[in-house]
């Protein structure tokens, strides 16, 4: 059986180039050596864009979206499973404990949502949340528009921009 492996070295003129290992059967390594002439390496600052594009939010206003975009999923999550944690709202939603916080101590002071039950000693993080009458009816209305549950959406301006990053 035959297998390949790929090095590849950054040469003094900026170029990338190629070294191949191959092996046939147990047998010894072999280096062919090739080059991408022409390929430049990504520039740092497309690297930094990047980084900053894929940093997570740490509030609310981190977002870049319509709270009202982020609440109705959150409603319908909790409309479709009857009960969910922090924990769960975070792996659906994938966004961080901090912000899921945040919006589910919104929710509740705007009384759509009530805590139904606490699991462990772990504080906040040991809520489980339920919808209260008026946290059904909006997350209805929600449910009318579209029944999306998932993961939070990035802003169409990130998404460009990290495209033009590539």
């Amino acid at each position: 059986m035959a297998t390949t492996g790929s090095l590849k070295q950054l040469s003094s003129t900026g170029t990338l180039s190629h070294n191949r290992l191959s092996s046939v059967g147990s047998g010894p390594l072999r280096t062919e050596t090739g080059s991408l002439s022409g390929l430049k390496i990504p520039s740092v600052q497309r690297f930094e864009g990047m980084a900053e594009l894929l940093e997570p939010p740490t509030s609310l206003d981190d977002i870049d979206l319509k709270q009202n975009m982020i609440t109705d999923i959150m409603l319908r999550l909790t409309y479709n499973e009857g009960e969910v944690s922090v924990s769960r709202a975070e792996e659906v939603m994938k966004l961080p404990y901090r912000v899921m916080d945040e919006l589910l101590q919104w929710l509740q002071q705007e009384h759509l949502v009530e805590v139904a039950k606490a699991v462990g000693s772990l504080g906040r993080r040991g809520y489980v949340y339920t919808l209260t009458e008026g946290g059904r009816n909006r997350a209805k209305e929600a449910l009318e528009r579209t029944l999306y549950v998932g993961p939070a959406p990035i802003p169409l301006e990130k998404y460009n921009k990290a495209i033009l990053l590539q």
